[in-house]
């Protein structure tokens, strides 16, 4: 019997409790199961961590977005939430692209390579859209600009540079987004030192 307040212990446990029903049992209502009792005994953000790295790692991305749907239904107020379901999104496209990379090359590759580039970005601007709609208003800003960052890493960094780009002609004097917006670009653009400098 683990003591209430072990909470680190606990959440170990439950954590291979998840491992055991995710890599050894096939049963994918049961893993729902183990997953909504182990959001209801511990911290659902690490929980919904721990089952984001999951799915990754073993490519059952729609197994992760459902459950990530069903996590955003008691958590919609939360920017940290609908950050970490754009994540996803975008971490399973670079590993789908990787996988279609390993195709032999021609135009099988090539329209798989573009289909998954199209599904992507529709999930994404179905996931913006409610994200949005669920948060308050001025947590729009902060919420827009970290996107933009998860663009430039996971994504499509000229995505990321089109998306401060309309932060920043919206909002000229927040230099928190310019500071933000210039780090990416340094990081991002180096070949392009004149651009960075015009910025």
């Amino acid at each position: 019997m683990i003591h209430f307040r072990r909470e680190a212990a606990r959440l170990e446990l439950w954590k291979c409790l998840l491992n055991l029903h995710f890599f050894y049992k096939n049963d994918k209502e049961q893993f729902k199961r183990v997953f909504f009792e182990a959001l209801a005994a511990n911290v659902k953000s690490k929980i919904m961590e721990h089952v984001e790295i999951l799915c990754l790692k073993g490519m059952r991305f729609d197994l992760g977005e459902s459950l990530i749907e069903e996590y955003l239904k008691r958590v919609e107020q939360k920017e940290e939430a609908w950050l970490k379901f754009l994540k996803f999104i975008l971490e399973s496209k670079v590993l789908l692209l990787s996988k279609a990379e390993e195709l032999p090359e021609g135009e099988a590759r090539d329209s798989q390579s573009e289909t998954i580039e199209i599904e992507s970005k529709d999930k994404v601007k179905a996931v913006l859209r409610r994200s949005l709609q669920s948060l308050p208003k001025h947590k729009h800003i902060f919420f827009l600009s970290r996107y933009a960052v998860l663009e430039y890493k996971n994504g499509d960094p000229v995505t990321g540079r089109t998306n401060f780009e309309n932060l920043v002609s919206s909002f000229p004097n927040r230099i928190d987004i310019w500071g933000v917006y210039l780090d990416m670009e340094i990081k991002y653009f180096r070949g392009q030192l004149e651009d960075v400098r015009g910025l």
